[in-house]
């Protein structure tokens, strides 16, 4: 049998120092610029960000009204045995009319910030 011997040196397993734990103020200022980084990225699309969310906030509020006015129906019902049809029809237009707003108001927020996301994706990633 025959031994071969390398005549390279062994490289030994480099030893990394750890660096210490960032203090708590370096960690502040850390998290303040990641913030500040971030707010600058979203600032193009923080008016339509803004407007998605002001028209789902109406748009959940229409949600709502349907049960309120199946509650109103029930006291309309429940005071008198025969119930006044103007104001059951009054009511059941309000409820068609939340319905729709909500469809609508809840879709144009989605719209809305669908094509702000669709945007900032297009800054962010040029072609």
């Amino acid at each position: 049998m025959t031994a071969t011997v390398s005549t390279e040196p062994e490289l030994a397993p480099t030893v990394r120092e750890e660096e210490p734990p960032p203090t708590e103020e370096a960690a502040r200022a850390e998290a303040r610029a990641s913030s500040r980084a971030l707010s600058d990225l979203l600032a193009p699309a923080r008016p339509s960000i803004t407007t998605g969310v002001i028209l789902q906030v109406f748009g959940s509020i229409a949600t709502i009204a349907p049960y309120v006015a199946i509650a109103e129906l029930g006291k309309t019902f429940l005071v008198d045995g025969e119930g006044d049809r103007a104001r059951v029809w009054w009511i059941s237009a309000a409820v068609v009319v939340a319905l729709l707003a909500r469809t609508l108001l809840s879709g144009a927020a989605l719209s809305v910030t669908h094509f702000a996301d669709a945007r900032l994706q297009g800054i962010i990633r040029p072609a």
